[in-house]
């Protein structure tokens, strides 16, 4: 149980994690997110502000994420292609 945390993530002050949560390397979490529990961020994700990730969702890598925005299903078919 706990919180994965991979490399170079910035959290924004007033971030709510649930336990069971991971998030990948390179990835910015801005003010007011709330990550719930068992919830997969992968790398490259850029989370707006008052974002709320339900329980046991999974955000696939490269993906940015609109400020208020409740995400209640995975997204993990909509990759976007890595910049150089």
């Amino acid at each position: 149980h706990g919180v994965k945390i991979g490399d170079n993530v910035i959290f924004d002050p007033a971030v709510g994690m649930d336990v069971n949560a991971s998030v990948s390397s390179h990835c910015y979490i801005s003010s007011g997110v709330v990550l719930s529990g068992g919830c997969v961020i992968q790398k490259n994700v850029a989370l707006g502000a008052g974002v709320i990730v339900d329980n046991r969702v999974k955000i696939g890598k490269n993906q940015k994420i609109a400020a208020g925005t409740i995400i209640s299903e995975s997204l993990e078919g909509l990759y976007r292609k890595e910049s150089a």
